[in-house]
């Protein structure tokens, strides 16, 4: 095994990815106390008629972390979740937002999991079921910013049942869809997981029959996981049969890639957001 593989392996495994989180211990009586309390000071705020309050209240819940950022409540986190119900997309996204950030790990992983199979099982109307008949709850353009929040969401929660839920919910796309942005996101977001079964899953939705564009889109998202894991002999594009020049290629490099996340149990203390704007951007650009 060459010294670059077996660096991939101690890098990718799934225990590293946990053990971290691993030194979370039981809140406190007086914290949990002190965070029922300022939830409840903040009630009338959340449920405020004017979405500017409510977005206001679900930062000051998601805040509440801070004070005692290894235990975050469970009370905290289930207010976030209950504004994923909320009847503006753009309050919801901001939920879903915070929920994914130094919450706590179960309920954030429960409530973005849920979210992401209501958009599978509302696929072929799944626009118009977020914004409401007359879109009350938003625009079109808020709903496809909001379906997107809700997956880079869901690949910051490093736990098997993310890997699933965005698994089905790819696959729940037409063939037509894949390789747009929405769905490409979807495709990212499991690659940055990167388990075999989330490579996989992305692999399993290349088909000969899609757009030529589409399908360059999902090979070079394949192509940059491969070379972030120092592997730069994968299949080319011109490739006869491209998802079986994936899957051998899997079958070949699984070794250096992690079987299993396990149980999220929260981002290590030292741990640095890398997912802003910009490195999404020029993640997108590189060729």
């Amino acid at each position: 095994m060459s010294l670059a593989i077996a660096l991939a392996v101690v890098l990718t495994s799934p225990t590293l990815h946990a053990s971290p989180g691993s030194q979370r211990g039981k809140i406190s009586k007086e914290d949990r106390a002190a965070d029922i309390e300022a939830i409840e000071e903040l009630t009338p705020q959340l449920e405020s008629e004017d979405e500017r309050d409510r977005m206001s209240a679900l930062r000051a819940v998601a805040d509440l972390a801070e004070e005692h950022p290894e235990t975050p409540s469970k009370e905290a986190a289930e207010a976030l979740a209950d504004a994923l119900d909320d009847d503006r997309l753009e309050v919801r996204g901001l939920a879903i937002e915070l929920l994914s950030r130094d919450q706590h790990p179960e309920v954030a992983v429960n409530a973005v999991r849920k979210t992401i199979l209501q958009f599978e099982s509302n696929m072929w109307d799944l626009v118009p079921w977020l914004t409401g008949p007359k879109e009350e709850r938003g625009n079109v353009m808020e709903a496809m910013r909001y379906i997107e929040t809700s997956v880079r969401a869901s690949k910051r929660l490093r736990d098997d049942r993310m890997v699933d839920a965005l698994s089905r919910l790819l696959h729940a796309f037409p063939t037509e869809m894949r390789g747009e942005p929405v769905a490409l996101s979807t495709s990212e977001a499991l690659l940055d997981l990167g388990t075999r079964d989330a490579v996989d899953a992305v692999i399993r939705t290349l088909n000969s029959t899609q757009d030529e564009q589409r399908l360059r889109r999902i090979h070079m998202s394949l192509g940059r996981f491969a070379r972030g894991l120092d592997i730069d002999d994968h299949p080319s594009f011109d490739d006869r049969d491209i998802q079986k020049g994936w899957s051998q290629w899997l079958r070949k490099n699984g070794r250096v890639i992690p079987k299993k996340l396990g149980k999220w149990t929260g981002p290590p203390p030292e741990d640095e957001d890398e997912d802003d704007d910009q490195s999404e951007l020029a993640r997108r650009r590189d060729p």
